[in-house]
């Protein structure tokens, strides 16, 4: 490779290759590209493994290859009946943001999405990904999120709105951002009757705002391994049914070791509007709680014009950082009536009575405030 010629017949087959290589991992290099523009073809790839990781060995295999914002234009039906990401591991902010949304006659085959060994997620990187596709024929397709650790912002935000899917996993999520991480995902959608989050032991301001709002067919919710929540972290949670009859009834949540409310708002709306028939409670315990800081923490914590708690317990809550931490418990509506007694330890009688709203029972009108645990 000694004269000119040598070096540059060198420098053009080194050209080429580098383009076949970009090109097998989805650029668009043509004999016209300039070479210095390879560079952004290469930037574009997202890693190249990634990008053979998320599209390669999956979607190519029905889909038109996503841009490279994983965005995907037009509708290609899918046949088999596992949609398999189980290779993906982690994913970037927005990489499937809306790729899905509306399109169901895309996956009526579909009867599970396995996305079993994802990891993390980042800030929108399935927002309204698979809103309004998933199940629309009947059947609940199950979604298998067993190995999900960490979310950030917006990371699921209305996935799976109006699908009919089946949550499975989630046990293994010990990290959420401080913001909406799940917001909506599940509006109006039905086939998950039970959520699992025992891996988290704190939910950081909004990290579960409106997790299971307006879902259908919830029944049971598991955060009994959260120990510390803030701002927000639970407005909404299970609210939204508006007057929707068909909804299932909340059955049970666990709250069993939260210890720290720390922040403002934590529970505003837990249960929400509803037109679920959800039972009435005998009781609402809050076996662990021992610390409230900031104001209306309990807002309107069960908002139901037929069902409602007829006992609220507060065994073991010796600390209260703001006399607004009670405010509207109950909002003055016909059925707040319903609910009789408030329960709070002996040695904190001083301490509750000096609160605002104390007077009028926190909207709670017929309700007794009883200082005997």
């Amino acid at each position: 490779m000694g004269t000119v010629a040598e070096k540059l017949e060198y420098l053009t087959e080194t050209k080429q290759l580098i383009a076949d290589a970009v090109n097998a991992k989805g650029g668009d290099i043509t004999p016209a590209t300039p070479f210095r523009e390879y560079a952004d073809q290469i930037n574009g790839l997202s890693g190249g493994t990634e990008k053979e990781t998320l599209y390669g060995f999956t979607l190519g295999n029905f889909l038109p290859v996503p841009d490279s914002s994983g965005h995907v234009s037009g509708v290609v039906p899918f046949e088999g009946e596992v949609l398999d990401f189980s290779e993906i591991k982690s994913v970037a902010s927005s990489v499937f943001n809306s790729a899905f949304a509306n399109k169901p006659v895309m996956f009526t085959n579909v009867k599970k999405l396995d996305l079993s060994n994802l990891v993390s997620v980042g800030s929108s990187g399935f927002s309204e990904a698979f809103k309004n596709s998933l199940g629309r024929t009947g059947t609940p397709v199950v979604v298998d999120l067993s190995n999900l650790e960490s979310v950030k912002a917006g990371a699921f935000n209305n996935c799976f709105g109006y699908c009919n899917v089946q949550i499975i996993g989630l046990d293994k999520l010990t990290t959420l951002d401080p913001s909406t991480c799940f917001s909506d995902w599940l509006t109006g959608s039905s086939g998950t009757k039970e959520v699992y989050l025992t891996g988290l032991t704190e939910v950081p301001s909004n990290g579960l705002n409106s997790f299971l709002y307006a879902c259908k067919t919830i029944e049971y919710v598991d955060v009994g391994n959260v120990v510390k929540a803030g701002t927000s972290s639970f407005h909404w949670f299970l609210g939204g049914a508006g007057t929707d009859t068909s909804y299932n009834g909340i059955r049970g949540v666990n709250l069993g070791k939260l210890e720290v409310v720390e922040g403002s708002t934590c529970f505003v709306n837990f249960f929400g509007t509803s037109g679920r028939t959800d039972p009435v409670w005998e009781d609402f315990v809050f076996p662990s709680l021992r610390k409230i800081t900031g104001t209306n923490n309990f807002e309107q914590f069960r908002v139901s014009a037929s069902n409602y708690i007829k006992r609220y317990f507060f065994p073991a809550l010796t600390e209260i950082g703001d006399v607004k931490a009670f405010v509207n418990l109950e909002t003055t509506k016909a059925f707040s009536v319903n609910v009789q007694e408030i329960h709070f330890r002996a040695d904190m009688q001083s301490v509750i009575e000096g609160l605002v709203g104390y007077g009028n029972k926190w909207g709670a009108t017929n309700a007794q405030i009883i200082f005997d645990l």
